[in-house]
């Protein structure tokens, strides 16, 4: 029995209708193959990254230090003018001493709109700054020596920078450290997070989550010991009255796994779970998907794997569902570089962006050290890679969400003023991307290094990168 593609090619009429058909046929199943392929989320990938490619220009960038200081800002907040409101700390000798803390505002031409410094409290190093109610607020650690302990300290300025009050954050037999501290999703208080390290001679550290109004008075506080040292770096608001908050725990062979906890409102533990990566691993950042990808629920977190192979540390990205099963898993590796901090956010139309410190591998020419700015597609296809540094090496504090949803680095460089001084005396600069070229007979990476050694000199600097371009999803509305 013939079957239909037989009986129609045996007919003059529908002979070249057959051929066109079978074509179009297989067209749309290797169309659905592709679509599979592409719109699928394999649960775990590795990607090495190509060398980084520096001299991406970005939307702007400012520098900050004052003639004769080292400051190095670690936070801000996005105002509405354009500009970037800053925290940081000012040092008044190259021995890296505290001196002041800085609140300083600068726009795309790197003007200070509004500067303003305040006395540091003893050894005192600002962790994260946010906004709340018209004022800035910024945590920190601060040192009282070697026979008191270390306490946390959470204080309110006004929005010119004038300071307004603060609280001091500890308890006895702990040393205090400030890890984060965020906003309410109603406004309606803070919730800090801390690390409280043992002072009796164990190695023990647990953490630590409290809520305060906005005057700064305790609602409620909470401590999650779990028989190992612990700490959390961050939480996010789930949208359904329940918090993640993620970092790392100790394990019993010795190694640090990333750590998840879910939270209430009130700070009770409704569950927790490790997850153990190579050698060790830390997580850093959480964030819910996007709006568009609330279907989804669960949340993502980025973090830092050790590979057991010995090398760079690996950046680490992954999604979990509510309870906290991983969905899937993202490892990348840059030869020469090990990553460090990072920060995970998502996008409106479903893409995610991950920032993270490229730290420089000591003995690899031309390494520095950067701020990695990835991108990837809903399906957590790798999108873009993007490489940022100036001076001799950067380092980011915080990512911002700036204007159009821009991403933007707060961020401390190590300073080439003197190099750039010394050579503009002797050649004229001729601009290529970013910096001069260089004519020397050191290595670029031998004489940054010199440069580095003999002018240790700490600038801020704020990076306004470039926006991600428009993106249609291929596989919106796809369903395998």
């Amino acid at each position: 029995m013939k079957n239909l593609f037989s009986y129609m090619r045996d007919l003059p009429v529908f002979g070249a209708a057959a051929v066109v058909l079978a074509l179009l046929c297989f067209g749309f199943a290797s169309h659905a193959r592709a679509a599979q392929n592409l719109c699928s989320t394999p649960y775990e990938t590795i990607t090495t990254l190509r060398p980084p490619v520096f001299g991406i220009p970005p939307v702007w960038d400012a520098r900050y230090a004052p003639a004769g200081t080292m400051v190095a800002l670690v936070s801000g907040v996005p105002r509405e003018d354009g500009s970037i409101m800053a925290a940081g700390i000012r040092y008044k000798d190259d021995a890296g001493q505290p001196d002041e803390i800085v609140l300083v505002a600068l726009n795309r031409r790197g003007r200070a709109l509004v500067e303003v410094a305040h006395k540091a409290k003893p050894y005192e190093q600002p962790v994260k700054m946010i906004a709340h109610k018209g004022q800035y607020i910024v945590i920190s650690t601060i040192g009282n020596g070697e026979s008191r302990p270390r306490q946390a300290r959470i204080a309110w300025y006004s929005m010119s920078g004038r300071y307004l009050r603060d609280r001091l954050v500890g308890e006895a037999g702990f040393d205090y450290k400030a890890m984060a501290i965020k906003e309410k999703p109603d406004g309606a208080g803070l919730l800090a997070v801390f690390e409280a390290v043992s002072r009796d001679g164990r190695d023990y550290s647990h953490a630590v989550v409290m809520q305060l109004d906005g005057n700064g008075r305790t609602m409620w506080e909470r401590s999650y010991e779990t028989g190992f040292s612990n700490r959390l770096r961050d939480l996010s608001y789930m949208g359904d009255g329940t918090y993640v908050a993620v970092g790392e725990s100790r394990m019993e062979d010795g190694r640090h796994a990333g750590w998840i906890v879910q939270i209430a409102a009130d700070g009770t533990l409704q569950w927790q779970q490790v997850y153990p990566r190579g050698a060790g691993a830390s997580l850093y950042s959480a964030v819910r998907p996007s709006a568009q990808l609330d279907d989804r629920r669960g949340f993502l977190v980025s973090g830092r794997t050790d590979p057991l192979d010995g090398g760079g540390a690996a950046a680490w990205v992954m999604a979990l569902d509510e309870s906290g099963t991983p969905q899937w898993q993202r490892f990348i590796r840059s030869a020469g570089y090990g990553f460090a901090e990072s920060w995970i956010r998502t996008h409106q139309d479903g893409r995610i962006s991950l920032a993270v410190n490229a730290r420089a591998q000591s003995g690899v020419p031309g390494a520095r050290d950067h701020i990695r700015m990835l991108s990837f597609a809903p399906q957590a296809l790798l999108l873009t890679d993007e490489a940022y540094y100036a001076g001799i090496g950067a380092r980011a504090g915080d990512i911002l969400s700036g204007r159009n949803d821009a991403r933007v680095a707060v961020a401390g460089l190590v300073d080439d003023r003197d190099l750039r001084a010394a050579r503009a005396e002797e050649q004229p600069v001729r601009v290529v991307g970013l910096l001069p070229e260089r004519d020397s007979a050191l290595a670029p990476h031998e004489e940054d290094e010199i440069a580095m050694a003999q002018n240790p000199v700490d600038e801020g600097w704020i990076l306004y990168a470039t926006p991600l371009d428009p993106y249609d999803d291929p596989c919106a509305g796809y369903a395998p």
